[in-house]
């Protein structure tokens, strides 16, 4: 149908305030389908306003029927032009029902979230002539009843709108919060597939490592074990045949008629003594640094203690440190005695309780670190893993070195 009567609005946004524009148009009860508005969008500095993303907003107050709202929905605006600025709103059959007095209020949101109050303006609807020949009773009727059913069905389609919105806004999180968790699992099992193919590395060149050290550790102690009875067996022989030397010299000496005092004298200083020989072997305790006492107590057994033979000397003991030892630390546990010279040290991976491990050293006395001294550093776990061992533990020390004694 077309329109014949035509209402031009020319809407400006200003900071300058919107105040209300008086048209001074008046439309009529009979006008159905051919009276319309015609918006024209201008920015302040008049250049016109492109509705292409924009949503047109319209309320108009029916002044004359205690301040009622008519509020259009979006299907009935027709835009003219998106780039020019230009939509029509044709007036409603259930609106031209009243008569009175309309102010209309303009509002456009844009996609973007940007909202702009686009001014005011009034105009009117008077009844037609011909309509007083209709009872006055049920035309009210009709304009109230027709009034109620459109603004039941505007909630309704808005509320049927909002509730699709809302559910495709909840299907649009759940599937980017899906993709997500699908994103986190499969990290997490890629990292975690990593983590245990590095652990497994670890173990299998912790149990390489372990057992390398296992062996040396067997063969050492089996040939200290070796070098030892080879040395008391040597030490042995000397002392029998000192002591059958030492026989020799008394039944000599019993017998003065056979030699003279001075032949006796220069007889014994070209022999070896006994007491030299006892002197070959040691056996004492040492004393522990602060922060450490002997595991057992007063176990003589068990106590950090040290057994020389010739110039190989054996240092064991199980000691308890009494304050923490950090993984990165290393710890001063007892000194040599002074005429004590190590000149072959010893470095070797012990045992500590709940199966750790640690690495004990006994330093040359010429050394600029600790020494003549033991010291133990290295802390870890039984899976080779560094680690601070608690006040408390058991710490089994052994060390063999080589000694020169100093008298």
């Amino acid at each position: 149908m077309p329109v014949l009567k035509k209402g031009e609005i020319k809407v400006r946004a200003t900071a300058y305030g919107t105040e209300v524009k008086s048209t001074d148009y008046v439309f009529y009860s009979y006008d159905k389908k051919a009276s319309a508005l015609f918006f024209q969008f201008r920015n302040q500095n008049g250049e016109t306003t492109d509705i292409a993303n924009a949503k047109i907003r319209l309320l108009l107050i029916k002044n004359d029927d205690e301040g009622k709202e008519f509020i259009p929905s979006q299907e009935d605006f027709e835009i003219i032009s998106k780039p020019g600025g230009t939509a029509k709103f044709v007036l409603p059959e259930m609106l031209l029902a009243y008569q009175g007095k309309v102010t209309g209020y303009i509002y456009l949101d844009f996609e973007d979230g940007s909202q702009t109050d686009e001014g005011q303006f009034t105009f009117r609807i008077r009844r037609s002539m011909i309509t007083h020949v209709l009872p006055a009773m049920g035309d009210k009727y009709v304009q109230d009843f027709e009034d109620i059913t459109e603004r039941v069905k505007q909630a309704e389609d808005k509320a049927k709108k909002d509730m699709q919105n809302s559910v495709d806004q909840v299907n649009k999180d759940y599937e980017a919060w899906k993709d997500t968790q699908v994103n986190k699992q499969s990290k997490y099992e890629n990292d975690f597939s990593n983590w245990k193919t590095a652990q497994e590395d670890k173990q299998s060149t912790f149990e390489k490592d372990f057992s390398d050290w296992e062996a040396k550790q067997k063969k050492a102690q089996e040939d200290f074990e070796d070098n030892t009875k080879n040395t008391v067996k040597n030490i042995d022989d000397v002392l029998d045949s000192t002591d059958k030397k030492v026989n020799d010299v008394n039944n000599k000496i019993n017998n003065l008629d056979v030699y003279t005092k001075n032949e006796v004298d220069e007889k014994l200083d070209n022999k070896t003594s006994k007491k030299d020989f006892d002197s070959f072997t040691e056996h004492g305790f040492l004393s522990l640094e602060s922060g450490f006492k002997n595991a057992d107590g007063d176990n003589a057994s068990t106590s950090m203690q040290y057994m020389r033979v010739g110039n190989l000397m054996n240092i064991f003991g199980a000691v308890e440190n009494q304050k923490v030892l950090n993984k990165d630390s290393d710890h001063l546990v007892a000194k040599l005695p002074e005429r004590l010279k190590v000149f072959i040290n010893d470095t070797r991976v012990c045992q500590a309780s709940g199966n750790d491990l640690f690495t004990a050293r006994i330093n040359e006395s010429e050394s600029e670190n600790y020494p003549n001294q033991i010291f133990i550093y290295r802390f870890r776990g039984g899976n080779g893993i560094s680690k601070d061992f608690e006040a408390g533990r058991w710490i089994n020390i052994s060390l063999t070195c080589a000694v020169k004694v100093v008298d």
